[in-house]
């Protein structure tokens, strides 16, 4: 493949520094110039590396950081795109994604690839040493496949554990970069039963002011029960116009740290672990992603992992107490927030008025508590309720926690030996009932069945104590049965669960059934992960939501876009054919291409659902060019065009 120089690369790769800190080339010859960091906050998943802008362009030239050998070559239409991986002496991997194309010898080694497996999406493996690579050697061009958002270089590090590490631990000093990190807010989160700020148990935010790295919070907060803090702040970097996350965070009360962030490194199982970084629930309603300054027992991202590092804070003396948030980035610039707490003064006792209204009852499921809300506020309505309980016992519910805007409010803590099934009052009113089945210790492995249905949560698929709630929802068109709401969708998964269906049925078709969520639109996507074994069939779930067994029969469509029969092909434009499935969604990787006798490897344009066939690739004369395509769920489609070239 090499000839003459193969073994001179080899030497060079055998020969190379094994230290702990290599000294690495910068995949780019241009002035390093970055539009994402790691560990940037992205939707599900901690970013992976570093974005490297290539001026708005494609094709610029990539080099290997050091000498190697390739470890993987991937060609696909998702994810990276396509992506190189090198293996390195020092047992680390670079990572060179969203490219447009690979040198020639590359390219030859990808061509022969799909030749072999007849497939045009590539993921090939290589045997150690048998692709080496050097220092500074160009080996591909940049690019915007796969799902990028525009041209750039996605650029990792890990290593073979493997770990995702920050490429700046190693190129640090090429950014001279002397900005202090900037607060944009503080938000102050009531954490369980009772809990209050400045007297009322909703989130309260408050905007630093200062300057300098040197910030303030004005005014004293009064707080009652535990209380975890949250910090909206980004990073600039000089000559970069873009912002950056920031990697640590630490949480002082009194001078005493009672929580730290540092986010350096992370393996793949912890990327969807932001979920529950940021608070997730305020994330959906205002797209603010707001990192917690507070520990989760789910979590195991944070480098504080001491139980005295919770930063849940409760203050139980007279005194005022300093907290102080520190702010640090990649380059040791440097900021503080500061601010003061003190417990809340008793408030006197609450003198109802008389209202006329209609009795209003609501419950809401909120972190690890349940609350009970009662308006408008009256002496009666203040006592006399029960909690009726999965299990059918009866507990009398006590003092209300508070009563704030004519609202009386109870806090009940979630247990897993008492879950709440409807609240009543001695008057007959009730709340409407509630969905719990059961109460999901982090920690623990818990396994749920009822009825066809089951679910199965490794420990650490969620961050905190978790109600799970499970509602049958009437059967829609297109469904096999009911569907379900599974969990609540205010509260993130943060790692993979197993949802099962038992189906009675005989005459299904494996292939063609599967479980799906269910979304507004009535097309029923097929992820992966979803199979069938003996008589039930399985999906694996990033998220919670509405899921229904369902059957897909259709087939994808074909249509090509520019081209008509018996008119000659354009050289300078290629074949665009457009394939779409409704349902399960596209098999890209089994669709097939013949020109006459002439296999066509073929890759599928995510953004547009086009395959592009180039003028190159198509041999001369007359012939038919036959395109069949299957869906995710086994139906095929084929379309045959007379082509005359």
């Amino acid at each position: 493949m090499f000839g003459k120089f193969r073994w001179i690369f080899l030497f060079l790769f055998l020969s190379a520094n094994l230290s702990a800190q290599p000294s690495w080339g910068f995949p780019t010859k241009n002035i390093p110039d970055l539009s994402g960091g790691f560990a940037d906050l992205r939707n599900n998943h901690f970013h992976t590396g570093i974005d490297i802008r290539t001026g708005s362009k494609i094709g610029i030239p990539i080099y290997s950081i050091s000498n190697g050998w390739i470890y993987r070559i991937r060609v696909s239409p998702w994810g990276f795109g396509n992506t190189l991986y090198i293996y390195h002496p020092t047992g680390n991997i670079s990572v060179y994604a969203h490219l447009n194309s690979f040198i020639a010898s590359i390219s030859d080694s990808i061509f022969n690839r799909q030749q072999l497996e007849k497939k045009g999406p590539v993921d090939w493996y290589l045997s150690p040493n048998s692709f080496p690579i050097y220092k500074g050697q160009l080996i591909a061009y940049s690019g915007n496949t796969g799902q990028s958002g525009g041209p750039h270089l996605h650029f990792e590090i890990r290593s073979e554990e493997p770990q995702i590490i920050n490429p700046l631990n190693y190129y640090a000093k090429l950014f001279k970069d002397t900005i202090r990190p900037q607060p944009l807010g503080v938000r102050f989160i009531p954490l369980g039963v009772g809990a209050e700020i400045n007297g009322k148990d909703k989130a309260l935010f408050k905007k630093p002011l200062g300057k300098a790295g040197q910030y303030y919070i004005s005014d004293t907060l009064s707080i009652t029960g535990n209380i975890g803090i949250e910090i909206e702040a980004i990073d600039k970097i000089k000559f970069q116009g873009f912002s950056f996350n920031m990697p640590y965070i630490e949480l002082f009360l009194d001078d005493t740290l009672i929580y730290c962030s540092r986010i350096d490194s992370f393996n793949f199982d912890q990327k969807r672990e932001i979920n529950a970084h940021i608070d997730y629930p305020e994330f959906q309603l205002t797209q603010h992603k707001w990192q917690k300054c507070f520990a989760q027992p789910g979590i195991t991202l944070n480098s504080c992992a001491s139980p005295f590092y919770s930063g849940r804070i409760q203050i139980n003396d007279p005194q005022v107490h300093i907290y102080k948030i520190k702010l640090e980035d990649k380059f040791g610039n440097k900021s503080e927030i500061k601010g003061y707490l003190k417990k809340a003064i008793l408030v006197k006792e609450y003198i109802f008025q008389p209202n006329s209204d209609l009795p209003f009852v609501s419950t809401t499921i909120r972190r690890n508590l349940i609350q009970l809300r009662v308006s408008p506020a009256s002496a009666e309505l203040a006592n006399h309720w029960e909690m009726k309980t999965t299990q059918n016992s009866i507990l009398k519910l006590g003092t209300p926690n508070r009563i704030i805007s004519n609202e009386i409010i109870w806090d009940i803590n979630i247990h897993d030996s008492i879950i709440p099934k409807i609240f009543q009052h001695s008057s007959g009113i009730k709340s409407n009932p509630l969905s719990i089945v059961k109460i999901i210790n982090p920690l623990e492995h818990t396994y749920w069945k009822h009825g066809n249905l089951s679910l199965n949560i490794p420990p650490k698929s969620l961050a905190d104590t978790f109600a799970l709630e499970i509602k049958e929802m009437p059967t829609i068109l297109n469904t096999i049965g009911a569907s379900w709401k599974i969990g609540n969708a205010e509260e993130p998964l943060i790692r993979p669960i197993t949802l099962s269906m038992r189906t009675p049925l005989i005459n299904l078709d494996s292939n063609q059934c599967y479980i799906s969520k269910v979304n507004a639109t009535s097309s029923f996507k097929k992820k992966e992960g979803t199979y069938f074994a003996q008589d039930s069939f399985f999906i694996s779930l990033q998220e919670w939501g509405n899921y229904a067994l369902v059957c897909d029969t259709l087939s994808p469509e074909i249509k090509f876009i520019n081209y008509k029969p018996g008119i000659p092909i354009s050289s300078k434009v290629p074949i665009r054919i457009k394939v779409s499935d409704r349902d399960a969604g596209l098999a890209d990787e089994k669709t097939q291409v013949m020109a006459g006798e002439k296999w066509i490897p073929v890759i599928l344009d995510a953004r547009t659902e086009e395959y592009k066939i180039p003028y190159s690739a198509l041999p001369k004369g007359k012939y038919s060019l036959i395109i069949q395509v299957w869906d995710k769920a086994g139906n095929s489609a084929t379309a045959n065009y007379s082509i005359l070239n």
